[in-house]
């Protein structure tokens, strides 16, 4: 398990810079910035996840306003997004599933975003290749 969230130093200052990760044999890279909203319309000191590995090739990720890219460090080099869908667990902690997402959510299978200002949970299944 790890968790992300924009360093915001002693004096105001918030720290965009991106943090990285290794869990399940991917190397993930968290991002603050939303480069598909305006700056001026993020508050970007308060962006930042989780990301749980669930073991094999899944993986949850929850929170708002980062947007996570992978590479594999051990095994194929690269990786992606075999199947996504964001949902939320129910009051007995089961996994509901909202909407599977696709290219245009993902990327074409490059990242996961979870976009400002909109708490999400996304469970996620990846691949590797060369």
């Amino acid at each position: 398990m790890a968790g992300f969230r924009a360093r915001v130093e002693e004096d105001g200052t918030v720290s965009d810079s991106p943090m990285k990760k290794v869990l399940g044999g991917i190397e993930f890279t968290v991002t603050f910035i939303d480069p598909w909203t305006p700056r001026d319309k993020q508050t970007i000191g308060d962006h930042g996840g989780l990301m749980v590995y669930a073991g094999g090739d899944d993986f949850w990720f929850a929170g708002h306003g980062i947007t996570v890219t992978m590479r594999g460090v051990d095994g194929p080099p690269l990786v992606g997004i075999d199947i996504a869908e964001e949902g939320m667990f129910d009051e007995k902690g089961r996994w509901l599933v909202g909407r599977r997402l696709n290219g245009d959510q993902t990327h074409q299978g490059r990242h996961i975003r979870l976009p400002p200002g909109q708490f999400q949970i996304q469970k996620v299944r990846f691949y590797r290749y060369r």
